[in-house]
């Protein structure tokens, strides 16, 4: 009996670097600044942007090791960019999760990764009417060879409509200008453009 072969579908979170595979973007995931109850209670809750600089910001470093320590908003024509600074940065997602999650300071995350504790009120996103800018997007790859195939067609279709379902907000999918730069810190461009 021949066996078949098995599709294989990657869903990123991202900006991939895979021009081997067919790309195709699904949308974007929306940022947001958010904090533990007992955290913005002791610390107060920013109403600017540029307030962020006296918070203890959690940093994420992303895989190209850029620490993400410039955080930039939109609100209608007005923008800020504030360069953060906190006690941790970490490659690891849950590493920066759990200490936000005791209080320990903020960070920045995509909403779609935080449904269940924004839902269950473990977590609070400040500066409602700010778009926070820099969210990567959400992507499927797959081989070329497998793009009429029913199965990966179907899957497309299920993710699609899940994703815009989360969605809150059509939001830029840019590349922020200091990924894959070789910046050592995203807020080292704000030297860089002076």
């Amino acid at each position: 009996m021949p066996t078949r072969s098995r599709a294989r579908i990657f869903v990123l979170h991202g900006w991939p670097d895979a021009p081997h595979l067919v790309q195709r973007r699904l949308g974007h995931a929306r940022a947001l600044v958010i904090g533990a109850p007992e955290y913005w209670s002791v610390h107060g809750t920013p109403r600017h942007p540029h307030e962020l600089s006296t918070h203890a910001c959690l940093l994420m470093r992303n895989p190209a090791g850029i620490l993400i320590d410039l955080w930039e908003f939109e609100r209608g024509t007005e923008s800020a960019s504030v360069t953060v600074s906190g006690p941790l940065s970490s490659n690891d997602r849950e590493v920066l999760l759990d200490a936000v999650l005791a209080g320990k300071g903020i960070a920045r995350f995509t909403q779609l990764t935080l449904l269940a504790h924004l839902q269950a009120g473990r977590l609070i996103p400040v500066l409602p009417d700010w778009e926070v800018k820099g969210g990567p997007p959400v992507n499927v790859l797959y081989r070329s060879n497998q793009r009429r195939t029913p199965r990966v067609r179907a899957f497309l279709d299920f993710v699609t409509t899940l994703l815009r379902e989360i969605e809150a907000a059509d939001i830029s999918a840019e590349v922020p200008h200091w990924h894959r730069r070789g910046y050592r810190r995203a807020s080292s461009v704000l030297r860089r453009r002076v």
